[in-house]
């Protein structure tokens, strides 16, 4: 497994490519693992509390005010620019699309799960 640095920016990925980021104490992740695929965001949260879970989050104005909206009651206000993007943004948007998916409150429509183990403590909180 190769690490990449988190300041790479989503323009500077191969779509459909695995790549490895060391996740930051705050995500509750060691690893995330993130892939581009047309414009969905594919991670995968490698140990930590979020273990063995792995969620899409469409990245599009539509996509990202869903999460925001969850996160923060407003619109996402930033740039979707892939070469303005770097990989620590898309660490932290990835842990409010996992928020969304978790929440009981939403049906969330631009944030899904692929996969989750079901020895995980969040297995019977998602909804597939």
């Amino acid at each position: 497994m190769n690490l990449i640095n988190t300041a790479t920016a989503l323009s500077q990925l191969e779509e459909n490519k695995w790549y490895y980021i060391e996740s930051d104490r705050n995500l509750n992740s060691d690893i995330l693992a993130i892939k581009l695929e047309n414009n969905w965001i594919y991670v995968s949260f490698i140990g930590g509390e979020y273990d063995k879970i792995s969620i899409k989050f469409e990245y599009s104005v539509r996509g990202l005010n869903e999460i925001y909206q969850h996160e923060y009651n407003e619109n996402y206000d930033l740039s979707t620019d892939f070469k303005k993007t770097n990989l620590n943004k898309i660490s932290v948007i990835a842990l409010f699309s996992l928020g969304l998916i978790i929440s009981k409150n939403s049906e969330a429509l631009y944030s899904k799960v692929i996969k989750i183990d079901e020895q995980s403590k969040h297995f019977k909180k998602l909804k597939f």
